[in-house]
Formats: structure tokens, sequence, C-alpha cells
């Protein structure tokens, strides 16, 4: 089924982003709450507390998209908040037991 916890997810459409202007990041950052939606999928069913998992994997992106106005950088990096591409097990990561299989990133 489409965003199950085992499919790949296909689309990298970003799930937040923040403003760019003439290379100057600018302190203008947004979520795409449907991107997030698909790209949660029915793994939200496995949790017991689906609304506080799903604000806490939308803060994180505030947090990522945050970082990149407060440094004014629009770099990446392979780890943490600046982290290039998120995963479900990524987003879930306060709930879900080590072990979950979902690696499949998504730009943020």
């Amino acid at each position: 089924r489409p965003g199950s916890n085992n499919q790949k997810f296909k689309n990298h459409t970003p799930l937040a982003s923040t403003a760019v202007q003439d290379g100057r990041v600018l302190p203008f950052s947004w979520v795409d709450c449907a991107a997030v939606d698909r790209f949660l999928g029915g793994s939200l069913n496995a949790v017991s507390n689906p609304d506080e998992v799903y604000g806490k994997a939308i803060a994180r992106l505030l947090a990522h998209e945050f970082f990149h106005v407060l440094t004014e950088s629009s770099e990446h990096t392979s780890a943490g908040v600046s982290k290039t591409a998120v995963t479900v097990a990524d987003q879930l990561a306060c709930v879900v037991p080590t072990g979950f299989d979902s690696d499949t990133p998504n730009d943020s």
C-alpha cells in the first residue's frame, strides 16, 4: 500500500523549504504538509500517538529549515539537523523501536 513502511518513497518533492534569492537564504520557511502526509503514509497507524508524532516530524523539518535561516547557508551535511535527506525512520525516531524497516531518504 502507498506509504507503507516497506515501500520506497518515489517522490523526492521537498517536505520543507526555505526561500533563497540571488544565493542569499531568506528568513521564510514552510512545510508541505501534503508531502509529509504522503511521506509518512500509513506509518502513523503503527503508533499510539499519531498527532504527537506528526507534530514532532513537522518540528524536525522546521528545525532543519531554521538551521538554514540562522546560519544563512544552504549547505547540507550527512548527519544531524543539517542532513541532506530524511527517512521515515528519522521522522519517527522518537517512538519507533530500533530496526524500523524504512530507510528510504527524502530531500528536506
